[in-house]
């Protein structure tokens, strides 16, 4: 099969789907607005969470942060026992932060996903063709990389007594970035025809 006749397929389903009572219902009735109301509060709950988690990536402990400026300048040399334990104590407490939020985050996700599934059931040729749109299926693949690059290749052979991995950080910041560019192109989904 060629991409003509891949392209005209998918055309054809979407045009079905845009014509269903379903399609109807949705996009010209009050669930419409109601549908946009709860995809707004979902992805404001998720961003939070996410931006909890990515925060706390960043600095997961003032201690953990204390330790790590006193040896780039010098002051401190060795680690006591003391210092080694609150280190422990602060990477585990990063782990169950992570694990904490896991189930959260996927709430939050599925009702954002749920809900802008049947924003784009109400006019899928419209939202299929809208630029903004596609540039925020892109981000939120880039998203689900994001995270599947941090579980799988960072935390991956991370034990609780170590430091979390340096590019925790740079994962945490991209994190951050690619949800701001979600939200911005979810924006603009609206206003481009």
């Amino acid at each position: 099969m060629n991409q003509h006749a891949d392209t005209n397929l998918l055309l054809d389903l979407l045009t079905w789907l845009g014509e269903t009572d379903l399609s109807f219902y949705l996009g010209a009735t009050i669930w419409f607005p109601i549908l946009e109301s709860l995809h707004v509060l979902a992805m404001v709950v998720l961003l939070a969470i996410l931006l909890r988690l990515d925060l706390y990536l960043l600095n997961p402990g003032d201690n953990a942060v204390r330790q790590a400026k006193e040896q780039l300048i010098g002051r401190s040399s060795d680690i006591t026992s003391n210092q080694a334990s609150d280190q422990t104590n602060v990477v585990q407490d990063a782990l169950s932060e992570i694990k904490a939020l896991t189930t959260p985050i996927w709430i939050a996700f599925a009702a954002a996903a749920g809900t802008g599934l049947g924003l784009f059931i109400s006019r899928p040729v419209h939202y299929a063709d809208n630029p903004a749109f596609q540039i925020k299926l892109a981000l939120l693949i880039a998203c689900g990389i994001n995270v599947a690059v941090l579980h799988r290749y960072v935390l991956a052979g991370w034990k609780p007594q170590e430091a979390l991995p340096a590019h925790t950080h740079t994962a945490a910041i991209v994190s951050i970035l690619l949800w701001i560019s979600v939200v911005l192109a979810g924006r603009w989904v609206g206003h481009l025809n």
